[in-house]
């Protein structure tokens, strides 16, 4: 019986996966242009992106104009970005978080709710083009197949791309914040800047305090002139919003007045805002990975970094994805090197996309590893059918 020979590390027990925005931006090979929308279909953009209006007729064009012309003051924000083309969209919006002009500040806190409704946009336009059959769904049957005991899975990313892949292949149901570690004890699904569908509920003492401030305002003008950096609100942990009607949009909900919880680019030093405890469950497992898989990843966030230099001193092996040019690559590998010193480092160049092809149908996480034999499911099923005609 014929077999495909998939090449695994077979004696370790953890693996850590780190994904950045660019496997979110390279999840299907159909996006290989330098446009938010090619052959009828749309990619996900990366940071510097979330203001570009993409050229064309399809649903996902009409869909983000009509998001920019509610939040007109994040489209304002969008309009000045693309005058200056030279500075990326973190440090623009830390410079202008900076600024002392009240117009300005009102504009810049509608920047979350926008980018939360446009990531939200994006991935429903991903999964229905696609049928949720994304590269991250190839990598999580692939892991789900290998003999890693644990596998930790730390995200950059608000999308639900990930979140979607790991319910399809192991059965991860996002039924409250506590289901994203330990599930079939083994997979441990880190979202350390938030998430789209996260949020915070504001207390009835906030609203009855706006309204009196501005008597009339509609739902949507309250919960965009909200500060939550300097009005009150709940410190509680945030929750997954469970409503199916919520799609990520602004209103209320049931009487729930609800902000996003997610880490904004505004240039500030990066903090998780995950859950305590998911970082705390995770720790004792980087302290003794050695495999590290890194996906689309910068390696510029001051949290993720300071985590693996503190907790990931047993790195043995790290895989770099990327699509970097040679200096960029230089670059990344440095800043890998300083986070995980000890880690023998491999690459897969040209992004997630080349990476799934190697792994598939080449060879597995790391080279020289020892090799196990998956056998063909077609090929069983051909020969069953034989054996009982």
């Amino acid at each position: 019986m014929a077999g495909v020979n998939i090449t695994m590390t077979n004696n370790n027990r953890v693996l850590t996966v780190i994904f950045g925005a660019g496997a979110s931006y390279d999840c299907r090979e159909e996006y290989h242009a330098n446009t938010l929308v090619f052959r009828d279909s749309v990619r996900f953009p990366l940071t510097n992106e979330l203001f570009k209006v993409p050229n064309g007729k399809i649903n996902a064009v009409s869909r983000m104009k009509k998001i920019l012309k509610t939040y007109r003051g994040a489209g304002m924000i969008g309009r000045l970005y693309s005058k200056m083309p030279n500075i990326s969209l973190e440090d623009f919006l830390k410079n202008l978080k900076n600024e002392k002009s009240p117009n300005l500040k009102r504009n810049l806190r509608q920047v979350p709710l926008y980018f939360r409704e446009l990531v939200g946009m994006f991935g429903e336009e991903v999964n229905e083009q696609f049928d949720f059959q994304t590269y991250y769904a190839n990598l999580i049957h692939f892991l789900e197949i290998s003999t890693y005991k644990k596998i930790v899975l730390i995200t950059l990313n608000y999308d639900l791309l990930l979140d979607s892949a790991l319910e399809t292949v192991v059965g991860l149901k996002r039924t409250s914040l506590d289901s994203y570690i330990g599930h079939q004890d083994r997979w441990y699904f880190v979202k350390l800047h938030g998430s789209i569908d996260w949020v915070k509920k504001l207390e009835d003492s906030v609203l009855t305090a706006r309204q009196k401030r501005s008597p009339g305002a509609t739902d949507l003008e309250f919960l965009m002139s909200f500060d939550p950096d300097t009005d009150d609100y709940i410190r509680e942990a945030p929750t997954r919003f469970e409503d199916a009607n919520f799609s990520y949009r602004t209103s209320p909900t049931n009487g729930n007045w609800l902000y996003p919880v997610m880490v904004v680019p505004f240039g500030q030093e990066k903090k998780h805002i995950c859950e305590d405890d998911h970082i705390e469950a995770i720790k004792p497992l980087l302290a003794e990975c050695e495999d590290f898989l890194i996906v689309g990843n910068s390696m510029r966030d001051t949290d993720i970094c300071s985590l693996l230099k503190e907790r990931a001193a047993a790195a043995k092996r790290v895989l770099i994805v990327d699509d970097y040019s040679p200096d960029d690559r230089a670059a990344l590998q440095k800043r890998v090197r300083e986070c995980l010193p000890n880690a023998r480092q491999e690459e897969s160049a040209n992004g997630f996309h080349s990476f799934i092809d190697k792994l598939n149908y080449k060879r597995g996480l790391f080279a020289n590893s020892e090799k196990i034999v998956i056998e063909d499911v077609y090929e069983q099923t051909e020969e069953f059918a034989d054996e009982i005609q």
